[in-house]
């Protein structure tokens, strides 16, 4: 943990691909042969223009994994 790493988020549509600098605060190992661990990382100074793509990205899945709860498409 403490690692220093670069990253690209690939949010597609409008919001493109977002380079993002971070440090690893966490690595947990899940069962899962697919993806064995899972990890969390502190974005570091991100431009307010990428963070606002970012976002904007995320309450979208959110909104999209919402409707295939409750089944609306």
């Amino acid at each position: 943990m403490g690692s220093e790493l670069s990253t690209t988020v690939l949010c597609g549509g409008e919001a493109g691909a977002i380079e993002i600098a971070g440090r690893v605060v966490r690595c947990d190992r899940v069962d899962s042969e697919e993806r064995p661990f899972r990890v969390a990382i502190a974005f570091a100074d991100m431009d307010r223009s990428d963070e606002d793509r970012l976002v904007r990205f995320i309450f979208e899945r959110q909104r999209q994994m919402r409707r295939r709860e409750v089944g609306v498409a």
